[in-house]
């Protein structure tokens, strides 16, 4: 009989295989080694993963990847079947992860939580853990988490924190005004002599229109003109500026400009940077002659 015979398609077709008895059988070979190569695959991907994987249960570490087991310092038959809390450095941050498990496998929804982990040579790094539980209807099954290791991202924060505050410490000492625009033209940044200045405390002016509320409406116009075409690039901030500012109770003072342009990570202007002196009872021969911003032609 040929391919297309009716014997041929009873052994090959879509029928169910049967077993020695007669029964059908739960998974043809060809299946069962598919599902193989399947499971094979996954398993691969869990032990190369980039990022920290493991699974707990009844608070006993099930599953653990190689990029954790690294992560802790900890080979795989060295964490499996332990207790989690090793992991956790003092009995309060553990207490506060407990609480976070409990809240996911009661809930049945994922959670993040950040802590501090301790390395199996005693060494503390912050972590980032995402919580999900492994199944929503059964908390028994466990509890699926990724791990981050954030502790240089942590460190570079907290260094850059310590740089801002040694910044604003030294901007409030200046005895000159410092203010910043972003793009909207808000103040963004304004310290202390500047609040002085402008009479206003610092809640009251950041997020306020500088334009609107701060250069004599006389001037606003044109000196809005001039910002949009700055910052649209048609245009070179002025490095030295003299120009009045209007006050609280709408009076006017002098300001003799030194400014600057903000830029983000690719150059683009978001903004400016002015320090300003009150030279309002400045002798007019004492004052330099007001500039403008200037086309990109210098003129």
């Amino acid at each position: 009989m040929d391919d297309c015979g009716t014997s041929d398609r009873h052994h090959t077709g879509s029928a169910p295989p049967m077993d020695a008895q007669g029964q059908t059988s739960p998974m043809a070979p060809a299946g069962r080694i598919e599902a193989s190569r399947s499971e094979a695959q996954s398993d691969r991907l869990f032990h190369a993963a980039p990022i920290g994987i493991g699974l707990i249960a009844h608070h006993l570490i099930q599953e653990a990847n190689a990029c954790l087991c690294t992560m802790v310092g900890y080979g795989r038959g060295e964490l499996i079947g332990q207790s989690d809390r090793r992991l956790y450095p003092t009995d309060d941050a553990y207490q506060g992860a407990a609480a976070a498990f409990s809240r996911v496998s009661a809930a049945g929804r994922a959670e993040t939580v950040e802590t501090r982990w301790q390395r199996k040579d005693g060494t503390r790094i912050d972590v980032l853990v995402h919580l999900a539980p492994l199944n929503p209807d059964d908390a028994s099954e466990g509890i699926a988490f990724t791990v981050r290791d954030t502790t240089e991202h942590k460190q570079r924060q907290e260094h850059l924190d310590r740089e801002r505050e040694r910044m604003w410490k030294c901007l409030d000492l200046a005895e000159v005004m410092f203010i910043a625009l972003d793009a909207s033209g808000r103040v963004s940044l304004v310290n202390r002599k500047g609040c002085q200045i402008l009479g206003y405390d610092e809640r009251e002016i950041l997020g306020m229109d500088w334009f609107a509320n701060f250069v004599p409406e006389a001037m606003r116009r044109n000196v809005w003109e001039i910002f949009d075409r700055l910052l649209r690039g048609q245009m070179r901030i002025a490095e030295y500026a003299e120009t009045p500012v209007l006050v609280r109770g709408h009076t006017q003072r002098l300001i003799a400009w030194h400014n600057t342009v903000l830029t983000d990570g690719t150059g683009a202007i978001v903004g400016t940077l002015s320090s300003g002196e009150d030279i309002t009872s400045r002798p007019p021969d004492k004052r330099k002659p007001a500039a403008g911003a200037r086309s990109d032609s210098g003129g």
